[in-house]
């Protein structure tokens, strides 16, 4: 009896809601990343010599990138935040897609975005003071971890890729079941 495998109607509408969503903030990043791509290569411009130098060679092109941003870090970071902060505004914006679907009882997608038109300040500051704490903490156990698996005593450790990938995907759940309470 295979009658227990099918999907509901209302999981298959929270399904389409959030492929579409998905699939629009796919095209807005793909969009996003040209004029971000000018904006770096103009920070990269003189080191274009060195990199064209060090094409073919990984270890000497991340190091000169590295070089870069030790160097000068503010136009990557103030590239990132920007980018950050535009992502970080749609998705509040469209925040009560799936809410929106499963209280409806029907897909909802665009048609939330009105909804959220003078409270959006408040639910990114919400899921800001909700995920900021949690995320700080998971990063800090995450970049101890990787200093420890640098280190001499975790290099000798075997499996540490496989202890570190199930501690990045239980950070991972624990800030995606955040978000989605």
């Amino acid at each position: 009896d295979l009658t227990g495998i099918a999907v509901r109607p209302p999981v298959a509408r929270l399904m389409a809601a959030m492929t579409i969503i998905g699939f629009f903030l796919f095209l807005l990043f793909m969009v996003a990343l040209m004029p971000g791509g000018i904006l770096l290569s103009a920070f990269l411009e003189p080191y274009r010599a060195e990199i064209e130098g060090a094409a073919n060679d990984p270890i000497a092109t991340r190091a000169i990138v590295e070089r870069l941003f030790t160097e000068n870090p503010t136009p990557g970071f103030l590239i990132a935040g920007l980018y950050f902060l535009i992502w970080y505004a749609v998705t509040s914006r469209l925040y009560l897609v799936a809410p929106g679907t499963v209280a409806e009882g029907r897909t909802r997608t665009f048609e939330t975005w009105p909804w959220t038109k003078c409270a959006m300040l408040r639910i990114a500051f919400s899921r800001l003071l909700l995920l900021a704490p949690v995320s700080i903490v998971l990063w800090l156990v995450q970049a101890a971890f990787l200093q420890w698996a640098a280190s001499g005593a975790g290099a000798a450790t075997p499996g540490i890729a496989q202890i570190f990938l199930v501690i990045f995907v239980f950070a991972t759940l624990i800030v995606l079941a955040l978000e989605a309470g």
